[in-house]
């Protein structure tokens, strides 16, 4: 799985995707080792939880750059599927304001074989993952959540966070949690819910 990921990600070449610039495998040592661009400020769960963040313009300039780059991996052919949209997987660059989308080690081309597969890395699962059957859409609805995730981050603990996330997935949209978002902002709560919407 690194081995694959090391040799996506060298493919890659954009400005919301990390870099990865070199990799090798030690077979005395048994290891993958792999040069990537360095993020002193962590990922963006590890941010969010560190600093306080007024208002939601960070959390929109940080969604149009995560956007561009999911837009970059689907816009690839053969289309690149990340499957594992997660705020650890957004690394942040404090002095700038720039984040990257890492975290390779369950994308994939699309293509029908492997986006049947059942099991994938993301803890924010789309329900057409449970189907067996999903396409590029599954990164949005991660997307989606990860922005639930950074509006709620400063608010809530890691476990209360998850349960937001359950009841996404139980409860549909129409519960209490997310309601509050339409109160402190209506468009990221508009936002918020056409990204979760299950897809055709």
């Amino acid at each position: 799985m690194l081995c694959a990921e090391a040799g996506l990600m060298k493919l890659l070449d954009h400005k919301n995707v990390v870099n990865c610039y070199d990799s090798w495998i030690d077979y005395e040592a048994k290891t993958i080792n792999m040069i990537t661009e360095y993020f002193p400020s962590g990922n963006l769960l590890q941010y969010l939880r560190n600093h306080t963040i007024s208002g939601h313009n960070a959390i929109q300039n940080w969604s149009k750059q995560i956007l561009k780059g999911i837009a970059y991996l689907h816009s690839q052919t053969p289309r690149i599927v990340h499957r594992d949209i997660v705020c650890e997987h957004i690394y942040v660059n404090g002095e700038t304001g720039d984040v990257k989308i890492g975290g390779f080690g369950f994308a994939c081309f699309l293509d029908e074989r492997l986006c049947n597969q059942r099991w994938v890395g993301s803890r924010y699962k789309s329900v057409e993952f449970a189907v067996g059957c999903y396409n590029e859409l599954v990164d949005i609805y991660s997307f989606g959540t990860c922005v639930l995730e950074m509006v709620w981050a400063n608010k809530s603990s890691v476990k209360e966070t998850m349960e937001l996330h359950r009841q996404v997935r139980l409860g549909g949209l129409d519960f209490v949690e997310i309601q509050k978002v339409a109160e402190d902002d209506a468009e990221v709560h508009q936002f918020t819910q056409r990204c979760l919407l299950a897809f055709d």
